[in-house]
């Protein structure tokens, strides 16, 4: 219903473009254009083929292919009849998202990504398929920096730690705070950014007053707090499609902990070398953050701007635009 509303509403301008570049979250719109207009979508997430986006379940992440799978995540116990009609509602989900990527080009935004619906739909046509990384505003970043305040010299046992996002179960920041409160060193403070559904549950464990919750905040105070740093943790327990939180600490030059999970570790190219630091789990990330002496902000990489990545979209833009 919403895939062809949408489809509906672009095609009422469509012809007013050479070309129309979709964000959003209905993978299988493209079904729905016809091959004559030229529609690019760009995929963010693992909505292709979940339908919560994000391929988590029961605190991990979820490895199921089969449709019939999916009722599980509507009711904890879904019976035949709920669990049959929630697959063939799957099925044709998915089916349609085939059908939108072999007819238009689509853009992932990390090899993880393709590959993980490949896994699901081997059977899906992505030959019109590529991969550009996600890209930031690297003149922002630059422009923060200069704007900071000369830091205040501080003691050398103050280490500052920067989390940022949702507060959700996916994102792991309930669960690596559990881990880290109890054990936090003399002088570390880590400062939280987001809110969600888990922020009550955190605040009620709260007893360490060096966690510190800032909530919801604007864009520019987060590129503060990642700036002031010393550490930037990245806990996500899903498989991040490509993490954008990751992406500005390393291109801030701060030293990043994250675990080793879906499109996370493509994202090394924007980093010096030993500033990605990636784990299995979260008692290793916990165990080795709280093992380090020092921490020292690192520069290289490459850039992340969307001049690295314009070529590529002009030229996918251009294929499909009739030659004069």
């Amino acid at each position: 219903f919403f895939a062809r509303k949408l489809a509906r509403s672009i095609l009422a301008y469509a012809n007013q473009f050479d070309v129309v570049h979709y964000h959003g979250h209905q993978p299988m719109v493209g079904h729905y254009i016809p091959a004559s207009v030229n529609f690019v979508q760009t995929r963010h997430d693992q909505g292709g083929d979940c339908i919560t986006n994000v391929r988590f379940r029961n605190g991990d992440v979820c490895r199921e292919r089969s449709p019939s799978a999916c009722a599980q995540c509507i009711h904890p116990a879904p019976g035949p009849v709920r669990t049959a009609l929630s697959a063939i509602a799957v099925e044709r989900y998915r089916s349609g998202t085939d059908a939108a990527y072999a007819r238009h080009p689509v853009v992932f935004v990390s090899e993880f990504l393709r590959q993980n619906y490949r896994a699901t739909r081997p059977q899906a046509t992505l030959n019109k398929s590529t991969v550009i990384h996600n890209y930031l505003d690297e003149q922002l970043l630059r422009q923060t920096e200069l704007a900071a305040a000369p830091a205040v010299p501080q003691p050398q046992n103050q280490i500052r730690i920067h989390i940022a996002g949702r507060l959700d179960a996916p994102k792991g920041i309930a669960a690596v705070l559990a881990l880290l409160a109890p054990r936090l060193p003399a002088g570390w403070v880590v400062h939280v950014y987001g809110d969600g559904p888990q922020r009550d549950l955190i605040q009620a464990g709260r007893a360490n007053p060096a966690i510190q919750m800032h909530g919801h905040r604007p864009y520019a105070d987060i590129l503060q707090s990642t700036l002031s740093a010393h550490v930037v943790i990245v806990p996500s327990v899903w498989e991040e499609a490509f993490g954008m939180v990751t992406l500005e600490a390393l291109r801030l030059g701060k030293v990043c902990y994250a675990l080793r999970r879906g499109g996370t570790p493509e994202l090394a190219r924007y980093s010096a070398q030993g500033q990605l630091r990636l784990f299995d789990d979260l008692p290793a990330l916990v165990e080795a953050l709280l093992g380090e002496q020092h921490f020292a902000d690192r520069r290289g990489g490459e850039a992340a701007s969307i001049e690295q990545h314009l070529h590529r979209l002009l030229a996918l833009y251009s294929q499909g635009i009739p030659a004069p």
